[in-house]
């Protein structure tokens, strides 16, 4: 088989396997417990099949960028009390969730791959304790910028 030909095929794949969460599974990472006076955020992304997996845009709490939307991964912040924006910029829009984050409290910020104008896009959606917790759990720990 020419060589052109086989870099072409490879390459999608390659892609691929880069663009998903590398890290241990959630269960088989030892998460500390939250401190007393702060609550935690923890941000995930299902596994997407093919549509939008290499997507990676940043996450930003507060203007300030904290991790990526990684297909099929996971990340958590712990921050003091205080209300805080949570915004995800693709496709040439910017999505923004708010957080009123109290002491001790656990939120769930899924972020969902959509289709967008010319690529897919991710939007931060704020989903409940028990949906979090289930679909976190095939998620992979991911802690890169």
């Amino acid at each position: 088989m020419n060589t052109k030909i086989k870099i072409k095929l490879l390459l999608p794949l390659l892609f691929l396997l880069a663009s998903c969460a590398t890290g241990q599974l959630y269960q088989d990472v030892v998460i500390k417990n939250v401190s007393d006076n702060e609550g935690r955020i923890y941000f995930y992304r299902n596994k997407a099949a093919g549509f939008g997996s290499g997507i990676r845009p940043p996450i930003n709490v507060g203007g300030v960028t904290v991790g990526r939307a990684i297909s099929g991964g996971f990340f958590y912040i712990d921050r003091p009390e205080g209300v805080y924006n949570i915004s995800v910029k693709s496709d040439l829009q910017e999505k923004v969730v708010t957080v009123n984050l109290k002491q001790g409290e656990v939120y769930y910020v899924q972020l969902q791959t959509r289709m967008g104008l010319m690529t897919g896009r991710i939007l931060p959606v704020v989903v409940d304790s028990s949906k979090g917790q289930s679909e976190i759990e095939s998620c992979k720990l991911d802690n890169g910028l």
